[in-house]
């Protein structure tokens, strides 16, 4: 855990609102977290992640609540400037041959040549790396078609951690984090040394600012081991306590960082990710999940957001 103040959005001209903890209202099973709103000329939208199991808080293991393994599914409602959730349902993937047993997690949704896209992160049988897939969503049929899926980093590389260009753009297609652009199927480092920049990670999307340059909500993730006493055990359970701070990000039209917030927190500490921006009005609506289980989201004026950003030193 970060030993810093780490002040809440609510501290820098920010509020939070909740939105959805379930995914079935007579159904306690499936949570509703890692909601990403997207724009399009007719409305927004907004995705999310549905799962069978909570962290548990004593040791940081995934208990399934439903037996058997873990399991994701999307669902998808549109929504308006209240942020109503007008028609919340299942997405389903049966137009893409995925071989799948967890299903698709973490969509991250964007609107793209006149239809609804996202990205999803994929965990294929026999396959040891996650991969990053690219989806077109059908509303009217509440359909999903999986239209390219990228290689894998490998196992221990996050592949939601990708933010992707909502608008095409020539020079990179996503970004992770502070060094890696992706272009194709090309993989591009851009080596920097700045220990300011070094362990940030990708949240939402890129949001164009109609200047050239794009800004993201990234993130840092705190870990720090607990060892802790388990009634259940009848004994002390080691653990990882992980702790997630977030900033405003500003990206040129090449991809490189340029520009960098301060850290905040939305709600407290504990597993926060951010998976959506767009602009409503003066602010700016930023949809997050708390601690694997539930859906919120903030706003917060554009220009304060833009105030906070700061220049890359190189």
């Amino acid at each position: 855990m970060s030993n810093k103040a780490i002040p809440l959005l609510s501290k820098v001209g920010g509020e939070v609102f909740n939105v959805k903890r379930f995914a079935y209202s007579d159904d306690k099973t499936w949570s509703l977290f890692n909601p990403s709103i997207g724009s399009s000329p007719q409305g927004y939208g907004i995705t999310f992640r549905s799962s069978n199991y909570v962290i548990l808080p004593e040791s940081g293991e995934l208990s399934v609540q439903t037996g058997g393994p873990i399991k994701n599914k999307v669902f998808f409602t549109e929504t308006n400037e209240n942020m109503e959730l007008l028609d919340l349902r299942e997405i389903s993937f049966k137009d893409s041959s995925l071989n799948t047993e967890r299903g698709v997690e973490d969509a991250k949704l964007f609107w793209r040549d006149n239809q609804w896209h996202f990205t999803g992160v994929i965990m294929e049988r026999n396959i040891p790396a996650a991969r990053m897939g690219v989806f077109t969503l059908d509303p009217k049929t509440s359909t999903a078609k999986l239209v390219k899926l990228y290689k894998g980093q490998g196992a221990k590389k996050p592949e939601k951690n990708w933010m992707m260009c909502y608008q095409v753009n020539k020079n990179f297609d996503f970004i992770h984090g502070p060094s890696s652009i992706v272009k194709g199927d090309e993989i591009i480092f851009s080596l920097n040394d700045n220990l300011k920049i070094a362990p940030l990670r990708g949240n939402t999307n890129l949001h164009s600012l109609n200047d050239g340059t794009y800004l993201a909500v990234v993130h840092i993730l705190y870990t720090t081991k607990t060892r802790t006493w388990d009634g259940r055990m009848f004994g002390m359970r080691d653990g990882l306590n992980k702790d997630y701070t977030h900033l405003f990000a500003r990206y040129d039209e090449r991809g490189q960082l340029i520009e960098l917030g301060n850290e905040f927190k939305f709600i407290s500490p504990g597993i926060e990710f951010a998976a959506g921006m767009v602009e409503m009005g003066d602010d700016l609506v930023i949809t997050f999940g708390k601690d694997d289980v539930s859906s919120h989201y903030a706003r917060i004026p554009k220009w304060k957001a833009l105030k906070m950003l700061v220049a890359i030193d190189d």
